[in-house]
């Protein structure tokens, strides 16, 4: 749930921000203290006034329904003390007829009319709407005898005398009975008489008055033991943003950028009050644009937001508020779903076009437009940024149903058109934006340290600011104005450009440019290149923030999407100059460069050469011809040269499977081992040969590459064969091998003796092909099944192994 409605409704309501026929300023459910009144000529003046009809819940339910919300909050109890539930409580049922307690003398805190409970009947009409229902309940009173009413930090009218100042001041009314425990059986009350309940809304601490003062673990252990699956503010505590309880609760406000914990803003149609006040006595209120605009920031940083109503006297929402809350309805009838089941999407577009919110599933986000480009222009890059996009479309949310729209795809950015026809009444629109895509995986910045040249340097007096320090690591001239540590090139240079020099071929993923701090219009009209080793341009993207387009951005970044992603050596940046001269005009200033990329034989560009290469080389052996399909070296084809290039390359955990690779036997060195499986176990042809035993174990390097072992880990038994299942004279002969010894090279032959003497030994013929187990053994071996013929007399039988090369 992201979308709530606040309501403010009590006595207070039917002053409408007015006492003896005076405007009182501020909020309307604070007037008591605001006009400085006594709880005896506030209860005698109000409680007639206070007049709910008879179906002013249904009518408010429904009305919550219409606009769009998901959960209803109401005051259960505001400052005042007055409670719209019917509570059992002594001192708030006015009741006197026992002498050991103290009787109200306002008549009892609760004011629904006779025979009726305001509380439950909102319950009951919401929860018929589908709606969720939560309390709000305020833990200051200004009626109870000992309540916290002290220089205390709590508010309270002066009229007032001071109470209690905390949970260590005496009780002024023992008879009246702790205060701790009023609040306590209120609240149970509550938990167990009203339904299932979302939220529960807290209002408020001070620093003097706070957690135990409360009885905040008495509290909320008894909460938890009714409503397990209640949310309870962070109220109890002082701070509006503190961390306690399940979730935060800014008010009128929204954190810049969310906060780290679950978090709910609560704001009013009224800018002026919370509870009912009339236009006359100075109610002012949020359009529906803006009302849209906190939901909408509220939802794109990960927060709930309540809008709160204030009822009349009579329970009807104002004319005012009603009109606005019909507007949202409709709204939210097309776009409802851009806030709703969202999480925090990290992307801040306020200073583009609006807001963008993130579904839950994390794939689908919401350009919410309030903003529109004077070009019609919508930037949608930043849902991409982070991701390997497969594919992306885009759909303009309207009353008719979502509606198609082309997505622009160029050098990494992703935008679609917005005309201005399409902006609603509120003049903003939504697209639905759903992609299929994976986690960018780390890739390290290639340019760190590397060696740089430039068309010139800035060096008066020595100052030297040479492409070195755009590739240090150092980004501290980003943010900050006075350092220096950045390339400059010289003011005179019309044609500035650095180039990076990679050391080596790379997949370049990413090329992000880091503006410097204070100087942010001169990062315009740059072109990006990419060279090859001959300085032969692969990939050009020109005219970046053309004419400053973007106002000075903080960086500029090229993102490549796979189909995308060019190999080269060196990165080249230029500007174009603009005339008038000066540096503003003419200077290339980079506070940091980054490269992201990865070595050639990262195909699937995740970060690192391991299986996944593999795997793609297995699928595409001989029919790919582009790197997308495993073509490492770019020689246009997937073969032998790319395996190679992926095993030099290896950084996988595990050491690579080549079962599914078709690939030939190769044995460059001529001895009897195949290279591939050398550079897997060895990292390299020319360390061991056939013969060589590194782990010491009995089998040699011919044994353990013919029967799946591994030469650098001790085995006790390798390549053991069995003899079984005699019928028909025959006999079965089962041995494990590797799943890939058609590319290893080993001849596998089967010989028969009946003496066992050395020259005895002949090639097995008429030997046939058994059905293996249907168990596998593992990923890398499977079964030789052989039906080897007999004569019935004393046979004994060997595999030996034949390699191609001499």
């Amino acid at each position: 749930m992201r979308v709530g409605l606040f309501i403010h409704w009590g006595l207070y309501s039917a002053s409408e921000g007015a006492w003896q026929g005076s405007r009182v300023g501020g909020a309307s459910e604070w007037i008591q203290q605001g006009a400085n009144i006594p709880t005896s000529s506030y209860a005698s003046v109000l409680k007639p006034q206070f007049t709910p009809s008879a179906d002013w819940a249904t009518n408010i339910a429904r009305e919550a329904k219409a606009a769009g919300m998901e959960y209803v909050v109401i005051t259960a109890k505001h400052h005042d003390g007055f409670t719209l539930f019917n509570s059992t409580e002594y001192w708030s049922t006015g009741a006197s007829d026992d002498s050991t307690k103290t009787s109200n003398p306002y008549g009892g805190s609760n004011i629904s009319p006779p025979d009726r409970d305001l509380m439950l009947e909102l319950c009951n009409a919401v929860r018929a709407e589908g709606l969720k229902v939560g309390l709000y309940y305020s833990i200051i009173d200004w009626q109870h005898p000992n309540a916290y009413r002290g220089n205390n930090g709590l508010p309270k009218p002066s009229v007032m005398a001071n109470s209690k100042y905390d949970e260590n001041s005496a009780d002024p009314d023992p008879a009246a009975g702790s205060y701790k425990t009023y609040i306590y059986n209120h609240v149970e009350q509550l938990m167990t008489q009203y339904g299932e309940i979302c939220e529960l809304w807290f209002d408020y601490s001070s620093h003097a008055v706070q957690d135990s003062d409360w009885g905040a673990d008495a509290l909320m252990a008894m909460i938890r033991s009714h409503q397990p699956n209640l949310m309870v503010n962070n109220r109890l505590y002082e701070g509006l943003e503190n961390g306690n309880g399940d979730f935060a609760t800014p008010e009128r406000t929204i954190p810049a950028n969310g906060l780290p914990y679950d978090w709910e803003t609560v704001t009013s149609w009224d800018d002026t009050s919370w509870g009912y006040k009339s236009i006359s006595n100075g109610a002012r209120y949020k359009s529906t644009r803006q009302a849209l605009q906190l939901y909408a920031e509220a939802s794109s940083k990960g927060g709930n937001m309540l809008l709160n109503i204030g009822p009349d006297r009579f329970g009807a929402t104002p004319t005012e508020q009603a009109d606005r809350m019909s507007e949202l309805g409709d709204w939210m009838t097309v776009n409802g779903e851009a806030l709703k089941s969202t999480r925090a999407s990290g992307i801040d577009a306020s200073s583009l076009w609006g807001r963008m919110t993130m579904h839950k599933s994390g794939n689908r986000y919401y350009a919410i437009v309030f903003d529109r480009p004077a070009d019609g222009v919508i930037d949608i890059t930043s849902a991409t940024e982070g991701k390997i996009v497969h594919s992306i479309s885009v759909s303009r949310l309207t009353s008719s149903g979502p509606v198609n729209v082309p997505v622009n795809i160029s050098d990494g950015y992703y935008s679609v058109n917005l005309d201005s026809a399409n902006l609603d009444i509120h003049q903003s629109a939504t697209f639905r934006i759903d992609l299929d895509a994976a986690p960018l995986p780390t890739l390290p910045n290639l340019a760190t340290g590397k060696a740089t040249s430039s068309s010139s340097v800035y060096d008066p007096n020595g100052l030297n600011l040479h492409g070195g320090l755009a590739v240090d690591g150092d980004y501290s001239a980003n943010t900050s104005s006075s350092s220096l540590n950045l390339f400059h090139s010289a003011s005179d240079d019309t044609n500035p450009w650095l180039q990076i020099e990679l050391g080596g071929t790379y997949r370049i993923r990413e090329i992000t440019l880091f503006n410097r701090a204070g100087f942010t219009s001169r990062l315009r009209d740059i072109t990006i290149e990419v060279l090859d080793s001959s300085d032969q341009v692969v990939a050009s993207y020109a005219e970046l923030n053309d004419g400053n387009a973007l106002n000075g951005p903080t960086k500029l970044k090229v993102f490549l999407q796979n189909e995308q992603v060019v190999s080269g050596q060196k990165i080249r940046i230029s500007r174009a100059s603009d005339s008038g001269g000066g540096d503003d005009n003419t200077v290339l200033t980079l506070s940091e460069v980054e490269i992201k990329g990865s070595v050639l034989a990262d195909a699937t560009l995740d970060g690192s050469v391991d299986q996944d290469d593999i795997d793609l080389l297995a699928a595409n052996w001989g029919s790919g011809s582009t790197w997308e399909t495993g073509d490492m070296n770019g020689d246009g084809s997937v073969d032998q040269a790319d395996l190679t290039l992926a095993l030099t390359s290896w950084t996988g955990s595990e050491k690579a499977n080549l079962a599914q690779i078709p690939a030939a036997f190769l044995d460059a060195d001529a001895d009897q081992l195949d290279d591939h499986w050398e550079l897997i176990h060895f990292g390299s042809i020319s360390t061991q040969d056939s013969s060589g035993n590194p782990d010491g174990d009995r089998y040699n390097n011919l044994w353990e590459m013919a029967f799946g072992g591994d030469p650098n880990v001790s085995e006790s038994l390798l390549g053991q064969s069995t003899l079984t299942n005699p019928r028909n004279n025959t006999i079965e002969l089962r041995y494990q091998r590797p799943k890939n010894h058609t590319s290893l090279g080993i001849i596998y032959q089967i010989e028969f003796s009946t003496s066992l003497e050395n020259d005895s030994w002949s090639k097995v013929s008429g030997a046939s092909v058994g059905t293996p187990p249907t168990a596998p053994i593992d990923a890398r071996k499977d079964w030789a099944i052989m039906n080897v013929p007999t004569s019935g007399s004393r046979t004994f039988f060997r595999i030996r192994l034949i390699s191609p090369t001499p």
